[in-house]
């Protein structure tokens, strides 16, 4: 698994630290493969006023082999598997890189994202979730009446 890399001003603080807390807890106990040619996704985070959008390639992943979870942590979960092909015949291979296996990635999201508004595509390989931002609370100007 590899760390997030954001630029300076993207999201929060926090959302930089949490990430990379989870991933180094996966790393410390071995819940990460330590294993080069596991199956690595790549993820792509970005943010607009209205949204966070999340983009995972998944070369070769079927739509049905892909899980995404958001929990009562505010923990967002995309995981799933890349299954090797069944080959019938008795051929013989001379080199083989392509890699197969479970993959699972985990990022904290921030408390001003809407976790009930969440749309999911996954075409051509590109999963990509956008995640709605709440409402801001608009701040109310109260009138202060002199006795």
């Amino acid at each position: 698994m590899r760390s997030l890399i954001l630029s300076p001003n993207f999201l929060s603080p926090f959302f930089r630290m949490a990430t990379k807390t989870l991933n180094d807890f996966d790393r410390e106990y071995d819940l990460i493969p330590s294993d080069a040619s596991v199956f690595n996704t790549k993820f792509d985070i970005s943010e607009t006023n209205e949204a966070v959008k999340i983009t995972a390639e998944l070369p070769g992943v079927k739509k049905e082999d892909i899980s995404v979870n958001i929990d009562s942590n505010n923990i967002l979960t995309v995981k799933g598997e890349k299954k090797q092909e069944q080959i019938v015949d008795k051929s013989q291979f001379h080199l083989t890189e392509r890699v197969y296996g479970k993959f699972e990635r985990r990022f904290m999201i921030p408390e001003y994202v809407n976790t009930e508004d969440v749309k999911a595509n996954f075409d051509c390989g590109i999963l990509t979730l956008t995640l709605a931002k709440k409402a801001e609370k608009k701040s109310k100007e109260i009138a202060i009446s002199v006795e």
